[in-house]
């Protein structure tokens, strides 16, 4: 999926640039997002899937005033990117003139981050359920890249890659007492080191409980 939105990213400032007529300006925001998932209750998976959304916002300006229109599911193809911008066309002229308007026209091609994929996925869901040992491991667990792109018909076009692994995870007791972690891109060997420091953690957390009550 990322080489085929990497593509349609591309060429899309070709494509607005031939469905701009007069004064005006065509830009377009992509995202797409490929993320796995994972609900753990006492350490075991109770929830698992996958998501994949696409999102394309376009914005007619006649440097006066500016429309958008935002589309989601799988990206449009030009045929219908025209016909998205014939609506947004039709509306522009009902639109109040915008006095902070102020879109940047000098075209420029940057690309930032990089995509990180969700290769180790399974086997991070099941260092995280096995260091957890007896505790009540409650937490989400998401891994997959994302792609941010903004697109013009003078020839933007700004690609940032993303995504990536992060884990958010409790040890809870009987009495719901809890301690939480947060991890963006762990490593599996600190997994385990991670775990025993919230067990430590937790049962300082009771001590603490029982000496106050």
């Amino acid at each position: 999926m990322i080489a085929t939105i990497d593509k349609y990213i591309k060429v899309l400032p070709d494509v607005l640039s031939t469905l701009v007529s007069g004064d005006e300006r065509l830009y377009a925001k992509v995202y797409q997002e490929e993320t796995q998932y994972a609900r753990l209750t006492q350490a075991r998976v109770n929830q698992n899937g996958g998501i994949f959304q696409e999102q394309l916002t376009l914005f007619l300006s006649n440097g006066l005033a500016m429309v958008s229109m935002s589309v989601e599911g799988n990206l449009p193809s030009p045929d219908q990117i025209r016909g998205l911008v014939q609506s947004l066309r039709e509306d522009l002229p009902y639109v109040p003139r915008d006095p902070w308007l102020n879109l940047n026209e000098t075209p420029k091609q940057i690309e930032t981050g990089s995509t990180h994929g969700s290769m180790h996925f399974d086997e991070l869901v099941n260092t995280l359920c096995e260091s957890a040992g007896k505790q009540d491991l409650v937490g989400l667990v998401l891994s997959g890249p994302q792609v941010f792109a903004v697109c013009s018909s003078l020839g933007h076009c700004l690609i940032h890659r993303g995504g990536g692994s992060s884990i958010d995870v409790s040890f809870f007791d009987a009495d719901y007492n809890a301690v939480k972690r947060v991890r963006r891109d762990p490593e599996l060997a600190d997994i385990l080191p991670l775990m025993n420091g919230m067990s430590q953690d937790l049962k300082a957390l009771r001590l603490f409980v029982g000496l106050s009550g």
